[in-house]
């Protein structure tokens, strides 16, 4: 479950469901899918918040990132963290 992932986790903020089962978690949109969790970096070279439409349209079950997109979809889990 997110929550047990995130148990030690501060969270600033939520959207869409409460909790959800999580089969894996990935910084790599092209793993993003069903069951996954994926984590938007900011990285040096490139940051993960790019590639929130397409992980939002491949069905992912969760999302942690830092910045939230203008829309969120109520199906997803959101989690929102500082850095």
């Amino acid at each position: 479950m997110l929550s047990e992932l995130l148990a030690d986790v501060v969270v600033t903020g939520r959207r869409g469901l409460a909790d959800v089962d999580v089969a894996r978690l990935t910084a790599d949109s092209r793993a993003a899918g069903p069951g996954a969790c994926f984590v938007a970096v900011a990285g040096t070279r490139v940051d993960g918040h790019g590639f929130l439409p397409a992980v939002l349209a491949a069905d992912v079950a969760a999302v942690i990132l830092r910045d939230w997109p203008s829309d969120w979809p109520d199906r997803v889990a959101g989690v929102q963290v500082a850095d």
